[in-house]
């Protein structure tokens, strides 16, 4: 027999414990079970879990816990993929820390950096910020007190560890006290090689925790798919969306564009709709998300902006309406629905030309995806209404060059990205230049102390110096030695602030 589980078997604050009632809190999940009590003994941490699970209260319950036995700031910084998701997690830590007062900072691009270099130098006690905006902020000479931060949190992991936020990342890391002097927590519903990697790069002996399966979604939610020509995607769109009217719905779209163009289309057809994607402006993408939690409007179209961590519990259904060719977002895109032990669906869209990227997407999660059944008849009748409303939008899209706009702004984006990567790899050159003359000075001067002697005609010694008290003419007074090698390295070349994405070179001795 399962034994309960308790918040008050996890040795947190009395406080913690009153505001758990407050806002609901019965019993912790099996996430939080589990790596609390590690986090509070000081272990670093690798975990996880499904979606839904609760994996930012494991980390926000143990730093408010610590936090308020010597509240000072910067006490942690949490960094995350996704300004939405940052906020979500500001509004966490507020909600739970509230009995405190706790002073959180949520650090995004789309506001105003005036405003928030105003509040980081406030010294906040949790800053929780995208990678991005924040190296900007650190870059650009602002100075925080980071010196004595006590945790760094990287939630979603696995993305923050790839490619796109490299620089980003290890630009922050520069700025933070090393290893040894923090905790370092990894949280992400995938795990990954990257993950895996900091184990034995960065970590000190951290406490690994991995819920289930590295890959699964939860036995609440139903998976379905539905067979269909590209062309048709649209009608089968509007069929599900008005037979399961007054049902909250997400769906997945890949680019910004077809986002667009698709939410125009429902509005033309009398299906209130909302988008979400990286091209909208911070206020606008806030001002979505509020509609789309209130339910006032009961469909969103997204991209992968909302396909991580963003915790709405009552969304029913999630359609895809284009697959992604990673395994790992269509598992983060699905947990959107069936949170907390509820039910969901996930519909995804297939045609002839998914059926391979379906098998994979099988063979990761474990199961089969089943027949979403429709009648032909009912969605072929929404082809040429759908089809009219679709051209109408994109007609409107096309004047005031949406697509261009998206294309310059990526084209931007990627240009400076290249710029900040190439100096990058300068200055490791540089660096690595410098270290290379160190050392050749250092070989070469045994060889001038050779030269500049006079060794005994008797001696097999490369190198003798003289006593400095024994006169000049006098050659029996000489003593062999060995000549000592000058280390003027810097202490701090165990850590770089950027080791998580390089492996040191070990020392030369």
């Amino acid at each position: 027999m399962e034994v309960e589980k308790k918040f008050e078997d996890l040795n947190l604050s009395p406080w913690l414990l009153n505001s758990f009632k407050q806002l609901g809190f019965k019993q912790p999940s099996n996430i939080q079970y589990n790596t609390i009590p590690a986090i509070l003994s000081g272990r670093d941490i690798i975990a996880s879990a499904k979606t839904g699970s609760g994996k930012t209260a494991s980390f926000a319950i143990p730093i408010l816990s610590k936090l308020s036995e010597d509240p000072y700031g910067v006490y942690a910084v949490i960094l995350t993929p996704t300004r939405e998701l940052a906020v979500q997690i500001g509004e966490q830590f507020n909600a739970i820390g509230s009995p405190m007062n706790v002073n959180c900072c949520v650090v995004i691009g789309g506001i105003d950096t005036v405003t928030q270099s105003l509040i980081l130098e406030k010294r906040p006690h949790i800053i929780v910020a995208t990678p991005g905006r924040f190296a900007s902020h650190l870059t650009n000479g602002l100075k925080v007190a980071l010196k004595f931060c006590k945790f760094l949190v990287l939630d979603e992991a696995d993305r923050l560890l790839g490619e796109d936020y490299e620089l980003e990342i290890a630009s922050i890391l520069e700025h933070l006290p090393p290893p040894n002097q923090r905790q370092t927590l990894l949280f992400s519903a995938t795990m990954t090689k990257n993950l895996t990697k900091l184990q034995s790069i960065a970590l000190n002996e951290p406490f690994i925790f991995e819920d289930n399966s590295k890959y699964d979604t939860v036995d609440s939610l139903k998976q379905e798919y539905a067979f269909m020509p590209p062309q048709a995607k649209d009608c089968y769109l509007v069929y599900i969306l008005k037979k399961h009217q007054g049902q909250s719905c997400i769906v997945f779209v890949n680019n910004c564009y077809a986002v667009e163009a698709i939410k125009g289309m429902l509005n033309k057809l009398d299906i209130p709709t909302v988008s979400l994607h990286s091209f909208l402006d911070q206020k606008s993408r806030l001002a979505a998300l509020k509609t789309f939690k209130s339910g006032k409007v009961k469909v969103l179209i997204a991209t992968d902006v909302a396909s991580r961590g963003l915790d709405i519990p009552d969304v029913n259904i999630v359609i895809n309406y284009k697959l992604s060719n990673s395994s790992k977002d269509y598992i983060h895109r699905v947990g959107r629905t069936a949170r907390f032990g509820r039910s969901g669906r996930a519909i995804s869209f297939i045609t002839p030309h998914d059926v391979t990227l379906v098998k994979s997407i099988e063979s990761v999660i474990g199961k089969q995806l089943e027949l979403y059944k429709t009648e032909d008849e009912e969605v072929f009748r929404h082809l040429k209404e759908a089809s009219t409303a679709r051209k109408i939008v994109e007609v409107h899209l096309d004047e005031i060059e949406f697509g261009v706009k998206q294309k310059e702004r990526r084209a931007e984006r990627n240009e400076l990205q290249k710029k900040k990567k190439d100096e990058y790899e300068t200055n490791e050159n540089n660096n690595g230049n410098e270290n290379k003359k160190r050392k050749n000075i250092e070989n070469e001067t045994p060889k001038e102390t050779t030269k500049s002697s006079t060794p005994s005609k008797k001696s097999d010694k490369t190198t003798i110096t003289k006593d400095n008290n024994s006169s000049s003419g006098s050659s029996s007074s000489t003593k062999e030695t060995k000549t000592k090698k000058n280390n003027n390295s810097n202490s701090n070349d165990d850590f770089d602030g950027i080791s998580l994405f390089s492996n040191k070179k070990k020392k030369t001795k």
